[in-house]
This record gives structure tokens, C-alpha cells and sequence, in this order.
């Protein structure tokens, strides 16, 4: 029987992409951004990427979410939210590859390794070859 063919509307595992720490808050683990789960980012207590001793940033900031095969960035905040050196005044798609800065904090966009989507569960891990 032949594989069905993914819905375009769903976004691939292999197309998953990674919220990374590059510099300020060094002590956040990376984050899987998959469909259904809201990455916020803020000072607020609850927010998925807590950002502590942070002048300019917001309690919450911005948001990071999955819509469809589309992972987008809605900023919450007046003037410190930039994708790519350019101020977020509207709702933008991310790609791998993609910096965004909020307030002092840079993360960098990149996809997920399959050793992050067998430890999420969206892959199955390869057989050994023996």
C-alpha cells in the first residue's frame, strides 16, 4: 500500500523548527516550536521563554506559534521586537535561519536535528544497521 501524502495544510517534522538562545538568556533550553503549543516570550511568570532582569521587554512580549505549515511572530510590544534587524510591527512567518531579537535577547531559528524529533515523538528512531 502507498503512503498517503501529508495534507499541505500540516506542517512535516522535518520541517520543524527550533527557537534558540544565542545571547542574554543563555540558561534557556531551545525550543521545539510545534503546532498547537504557543511559545510566549515575556517577563511574566507563565511565559514559555521567562526572560528575567530584561529592561525593554515586556511582561508579555511576543508570541511564536505554528498556523498550518506557517511558524509566525506576533509582537505584543510597542518597539522591541525585530526579526532580521527589522522592528515587528505586524505578524511574520519565520524560517530557519531567522534571528529575533526582543529587547537585549537574540534567538536564532534553525531546525530541529532528528535527535529532537525522536525525543518529542515526531519521528521514529532509525533501526541500527547492524
Amino acid at each position: 500500500m502507498a503512503a498517503l501524502a501529508e495534507p499541505k495544510q500540516l506542517r512535516l517534522p522535518h520541517d520543524t523548527l527550533v527557537l534558540q538562545p544565542m545571547h542574554g538568556h543563555l540558561d534557556l533550553d531551545p525550543m521545539l516550536l510545534v503546532a498547537g503549543v504557543r511559545c510566549t516570550i515575556g517577563t511574566a511568570e507563565h511565559c514559555t521563554a521567562r526572560l528575567t532582569h530584561a529592561a525593554l521587554v515586556e511582561d508579555e512580549h511576543c508570541v511564536i506559534e505554528v498556523v498550518g505549515r506557517k511558524t509566525m511572530l506576533t509582537s505584543w510590544a510597542h518597539e522591541a521586537t525585530w526579526l532580521n534587524d527589522r522592528l515587528v510591527s505586524e505578524p511574520r512567518e519565520l524560517i530557519s535561519g531567522d534571528r529575533v531579537a526582543v529587547g537585549p535577547f537574540d534567538f536564532r531559528l534553525r531546525f530541529a536535528s532528528n535527535a529532537e524529533l525522536v525525543a518529542a515523538k515526531l519521528i521514529e528512531p532509525e533501526p541500527n544497521k547492524s
